[in-house]
C-alpha cells in the first residue's frame, strides 16, 4: 500500500467489552498524571473507549491522523469525532507507544503535489493489538452519540444545526430513514452540506447500507 492509499482514522465504533475498557482506563490514567484535575472522568472515559475500538477495528494498521490544535476546535473541525479529548488521548496512546508516525506531514507549501499537502501516517503497534486478543467484532457497536444529520459550511467545517432544525419533524424523519437504511455496525452518516434550508429534503437510497440526505434550497 502506498503513503497515497492509507486511509484516516475515523472515531466512529464504541465498545463496552473488558479488555477495550481496560485499555481505555490506561489511556485515562496516564493522562490524568499530566492533569492536577480531570474534570467528567467519565466523559473522558467514554472518549478513550471509542478511540480504541475505532483503531482495532480497522483493517489495515496503518492511517492518517492530523494533530493540529486547530482542527479540533469549535468551527475548524471537518469530523464531527475531532475534539479535544480525541487529540489528548490521541497524544496519550502516541506516548505509550500504542501507535508510531511513520511518515511526517508535509505541508501544502513544500508539496510537490498538484492536490497539496499529506497528512501524517500513523501505524498500530503489536503491543496495542496485544491488550485486545481476545476483542471480535460482534463486541463493537457504531458510537451512538454522533449525529446522523451534519451541517458543513463551504469550507467543510462542521457548524450548529439550528435549533428549530433539530425539533422538527424534518430532522426526525431523516434520522428514522438513515436508521432504517444503515447497517448497525458500520452506518453512514448523512451530511447536509452548504445548505441553511433545510424545510424540504428528498432521499435516495443507493444501496441498502447507504444513504444520502439531498437538501433543497429556495
Amino acid at each position: 500500500m502506498t503513503d497515497e492509499q492509507v486511509t484516516f482514522l475515523r472515531i466512529e465504533h464504541y465498545s463496552g467489552h473488558p479488555e477495550v475498557t481496560k485499555a481505555a482506563d490506561l489511556l485515562v490514567q496516564e493522562l490524568a498524571t499530566s492533569k492536577e484535575f480531570l474534570k467528567d472522568r467519565s466523559a473522558w472515559t467514554s472518549a478513550a473507549r471509542k478511540l480504541v475500538a475505532s483503531m482495532w477495528i480497522r483493517k489495515d494498521d496503518s492511517f492518517r491522523f492530523g494533530t493540529k490544535n486547530d482542527y479540533y476546535s469549535r468551527g475548524k473541525r471537518k469530523q464531527v469525532w475531532m475534539t479535544p479529548k480525541t487529540l489528548k488521548l490521541f497524544r496519550v496512546a502516541l506516548k505509550l507507544e500504542w501507535i508510531v508516525k511513520t511518515k511526517a506531514e508535509i505541508r501544502p507549501k513544500y508539496s510537490t503535489k498538484r492536490n497539496g499537502g499529506m497528512t501524517s501516517v500513523y501505524q498500530r503497534t503489536p503491543p496495542f493489538l496485544k491488550l485486545l486478543k481476545n476483542l471480535s467484532v460482534k463486541d463493537l457497536e457504531p458510537d451512538k452519540d454522533l449525529p446522523w444529520v451534519i451541517l458543513k459550511d463551504d469550507d467543510g467545517n462542521i457548524l450548529d444545526l439550528p435549533s428549530g432544525y433539530l425539533l422538527s419533524h424534518s430532522h426526525r424523519r431523516t434520522v428514522s430513514v438513515l436508521i432504517k437504511c444503515n447497517p448497525p455496525i458500520n452506518p453512514e452518516r448523512s451530511f447536509v452540506e452548504n445548505s441553511f434550508n433545510m424545510k424540504q429534503r428528498s432521499f435516495l437510497c443507493v444501496r441498502p447500507d447507504t444513504v444520502t440526505a439531498r437538501s433543497s434550497r429556495s
